[in-house]
């Protein structure tokens, strides 16, 4: 059963079956009545009792800043309300901010950091974290390798995201990083509704020998081409 933490999932519903009856109502017209249904005057008092600290602290540690294509949509920064093993949890919570009609791939808004590869050349590298959800598409923790003309290696933990309301739950990366690495630029993103929350990133090198992850995740690649003739 949905309670008021899924309301904002509720509106979409409610906007998809009423444009099936060729009934048309905005995202905010939809959230309103999604918020007088819980007994609430108006969308503003349910989003405070979704998040009853009633505000995010947008001022990020220094090294943090916020990126993604629909940045606007989403509302970053510390959670206040939220320890995770003593330490502060960072958020990225979907705001009422309609999405950009014009993206080309699927809404998010990320926390990340970047810095020079220059110590990490010719190393494995290992990122680790703890995720939770609310209500979410997808959280994802990302890595990404840049060189001289562009992008050398990414994973983004697609295939392996937390999705929906989950608990804490452990996310790991791991790349290799060439000679040829300038920059390494990692962070967490929501894409799409709902809520996330990253803590606890750690950044250490790892053995030679460990397995890679990739955004695909392992049931995604082949050990070699195969079926090359479309046959069966």
């Amino acid at each position: 059963m949905r309670s008021y933490l899924d309301a904002k999932l509720m509106a979409k519903t409610l906007r998809e079956a009423l444009a099936q009856k060729q009934i048309p109502l905005s995202h905010s017209e939809t959230l309103e009545i999604v918020a007088q249904q819980f007994g609430f005057a108006d969308w503003n008092i349910l989003v405070a009792k979704i998040n009853p600290s009633g505000a995010i602290d947008s001022n990020l540690p220094d090294g943090w800043k916020i990126w993604g294509n629909a940045a606007q949509c989403y509302d970053m920064g510390i959670d206040p309300t939220l320890l995770r093993n003593g330490q502060k949890s960072a958020v990225i919570h979907r705001n009422t901010e309609p999405f950009p009609s014009n993206n080309v791939r699927p809404p998010f808004g990320t926390l990340m950091q970047t810095f020079k590869a220059d110590d990490w050349r010719n190393k494995k590298l290992e990122l680790t974290a703890e995720l939770k959800a609310q209500a979410a598409d997808s959280v994802q923790m990302w890595v990404r390798i840049d060189g001289p003309i562009g992008l050398l290696q990414f994973d983004n933990m697609d295939y392996r995201a937390v999705k929906g309301t989950q608990d804490w739950t452990s996310a790991r990366i791991v790349v290799p990083i060439s000679n040829e690495a300038v920059t390494i630029n990692f962070g967490f993103f929501v894409s799409g509704e709902g809520t996330g929350w990253a803590s606890g990133f750690k950044i250490n090198e790892v053995n030679a020998n460990e397995p890679e992850t990739t955004g695909m995740g392992y049931e995604g690649i082949l050990s070699s081409p195969k079926n090359l003739d479309f046959a069966m």
